[in-house]
């Protein structure tokens, strides 16, 4: 099996990954709660024998030195999924309240960069002879509803479980040395500037019929003017804006899906706009 071993970060997914501090993860976390007891090792072959569908679990980011070039996606050669999977016990008796401060402390910890950017807590001694699993994943990996595309790819509709798959074979590339990675980065840079050059000169001749154009030129100002006066106001302070303390909370609540169908009805809404 032949795989890819290079994708640049996106504009979005770069600013989720650099404004990250340790104050301020940009992790999006999810818990979910299962009736019964889970065996953390079968667990551990599922996701193992499943976790090639979605490569980008399987990936790390790699950074050009001196950071000349966009971070970007590759192969991590040393993956192995029991570096992602914890397992952890509750202390007596096991409440729903101290599953929302464990889920907090845990989210409220940026991810190990060295490898994959996701995590996976498996939480035993849940009131209920209940078990409960916290995901963890950085923002610039997935979305929400990326994120929960993974649990859908791990978790089966029916209880019967399925005999585990062999997973495909594959030698991971390896991570190219610095030398090449800063060639590479300035390749793209060359590229993409002759990219910005055309577009420049587009731009310019459109300012020059801009400028020819009497009408034109009279809009044109008093958009510039508007746009001014709407952003160069002072910011109005609120209650939310105060030092960030680096601590996070998760909290949640139960309804079923035709509350949420009742609420969009109406309002030109979907169930994602909802939730």
């Amino acid at each position: 099996m032949v795989v890819k071993n290079e994708r640049l970060l996106g504009p979005v997914d770069s600013a989720f990954f650099y404004v990250e501090t340790q104050k301020n993860p940009m992790n999006i976390g999810a818990v979910c709660i299962f009736d019964g007891v889970m065996h953390f090792d079968e667990l551990v072959k599922l996701v193992d024998s499943r976790i090639h569908r979605a490569p980008i679990y399987q990936q790390k980011i790699v950074q050009t030195p001196l950071n000349l070039g966009q971070p970007m996606w590759m192969y991590d050669p040393d993956f192995y999924v029991g570096n992602h999977i914890f397992r952890l016990r509750l202390e007596p008796p096991g409440t729903e309240e101290q599953l929302r401060q464990l889920a907090g402390r845990l989210v409220s910890s940026p991810l190990n960069r060295d490898k994959p950017l996701w995590e996976m807590h498996v939480i035993e001694g849940l009131s209920d002879n209940r078990t409960a699993i916290f995901f963890k994943v950085h923002h610039c990996m997935v979305d929400g509803l990326a994120a929960v595309e993974l649990l859908t790819l791990l978790f089966d509709l029916t209880p019967d479980m399925p005999e585990i798959e062999p997973k495909p074979l594959y030698d991971a590339p390896s991570i190219p040395e610095k030398t090449q990675l800063v060639a590479g980065a300035l390749q793209r840079d060359v590229s993409q500037g002759f990219k910005i050059l055309r577009k420049v000169g587009g731009e310019l001749s459109f300012i020059g019929s801009l400028l020819s154009d009497k009408e034109k030129r009279r809009k044109t100002f008093i958009g510039m003017a508007n746009l001014l006066n709407d952003n160069l106001r002072p910011i109005r302070r609120l209650p939310i804006n105060g030092k960030n303390s680096g601590r996070q909370a998760l909290a949640w609540t139960e309804f079923s899906l035709a509350e949420v169908r009742a609420i969009k009805s109406g309002r030109n809404a979907s169930v994602n706009d909802v939730m």
